[in-house]
């Protein structure tokens, strides 16, 4: 397929058919998670210890499990499904887990291969992370099995909804404005922004990986031979790609920009440091300037993120928990606006 064609189809991606897909793997996911969990749980012989009720130290005691925030996780998660119950601090098994149907992998498969991929690779070293506090650097942003995955990953369920966040940006862009994609990965969003903006603008991608860089400089470039718009062409001329690890050197201090915008950059930033790190964003913002950051967010202790696999990420620290995450935005900056029950979120200098 020419790349002129796969621009069409990413443009025709955004309307509702695709939303409606990417709604419905969102459903599947928050059954097949619990369920691979639970598998889990039966394998070590944890299913047996929660039919009485057990605190995370009593679980701990019993097992050889040691990685405790993740257990946690994986409870929590069972328990805003019904499968425990959580009373006094101890969980207790209640119903077995709804059953991941033949039919929900088949669709996943299909239509979400590299999140399928992903998932199943995660699921498989669950247990050896779980038992041993591991993690897995095949798993991360520096290999290129990780990479091919995870840019995969982000063309896939969370596209419709980045989306939302990137014309969300668009509102607030005017000719000639600097606008942020922070934490650009392999370029998808700068491809939307890119394919979407109709203002001439000084586009910049910043990402601490050397190899996630290299293969947003590739689809940019793929962008410009393909395309015969002026515009889009003069803004992939001015676009400039810089490699910074944000938590050793923080973001650069001779640039300000108009608009900047995250796409879950948040959870890799421990949650000690994520005050300082706002903080620090509203100072690289022009006056009047605006965030826009969009996220995947725990709405409370029993309504979590399904994917607890992210556990093994290296450089995964935790999703923020909603009314928190909240607070400490509107801390930082003003006029907060709030989308899609918080994993969207517009704020201005």
């Amino acid at each position: 397929m020419k790349r002129r064609e796969r621009i069409k189809i990413a443009i025709q991606a955004l309307k509702n058919q695709r939303l409606r897909r990417d709604i419905r793997a969102f459903k599947i996911a928050a059954v097949m998670y619990p369920y691979f969990a639970w598998k889990i749980f039966e394998k070590i012989g944890l299913d047996s210890i929660l039919k009485t009720g057990n605190t995370i130290d009593e679980i701990c005691k019993k097992t050889e499990i040691k990685n405790t925030s993740m257990l946690e996780y994986m409870l929590d998660l069972m328990v805003g499904r019904g499968v425990l119950s959580f009373s006094k601090g101890k969980y207790k098994f209640i119903n077995p887990p709804d059953e991941f149907k033949k039919k929900d992998e088949e669709f996943l498969k299909s239509h979400y291969p590299y999140s399928w991929e992903w998932t199943m690779k995660l699921v498989k070293n669950a247990e050896k992370a779980l038992l041993n506090n591991q993690k897995f650097e095949e798993s991360g942003f520096e290999s290129d099995e990780g990479l091919r995955l995870w840019d995969g990953i982000m063309s896939e369920a969370p596209h419709s909804f980045r989306n939302m966040a990137i014309k969300t940006c668009l509102r607030y862009v005017k000719d000639g404005s600097s606008v942020l994609d922070l934490g650009c990965g392999g370029g998808i969003g700068l491809e939307i922004f890119l394919l979407l903006c109709k203002k001439k603008i000084k586009l910049y991608g910043i990402d601490g990986s050397k190899q996630s860089l290299n293969r947003a400089k590739k689809r940019i470039e793929e962008i410009y031979i393909n395309v015969d718009e002026a515009l889009i062409k003069q803004n992939i001329e001015g676009l400039e790609l810089i490699k910074r690890d944000l938590r050793k050197k923080g973001l650069p201090k001779d640039t300000k920009y108009d608009v900047i915008f995250l796409s879950i950059v948040l959870n890799h930033i421990p949650k000690t440091e994520l005050g300082e790190f706002l903080k620090e964003l509203r100072g690289s913002l022009k006056k009047n300037g605006v965030i826009v950051i969009y996220q995947l967010i725990h709405k409370s202790k029993f309504e979590r993120v399904p994917m607890w696999v992210m556990e093994l990420i290296p450089t995964h620290k935790e999703y923020p928990f909603k009314d928190q995450y909240i607070e400490e935005i509107s801390q930082i900056f003003n006029n907060i606006e709030v989308k899609l029950d918080g994993s969207i979120i517009i704020g201005k200098r």
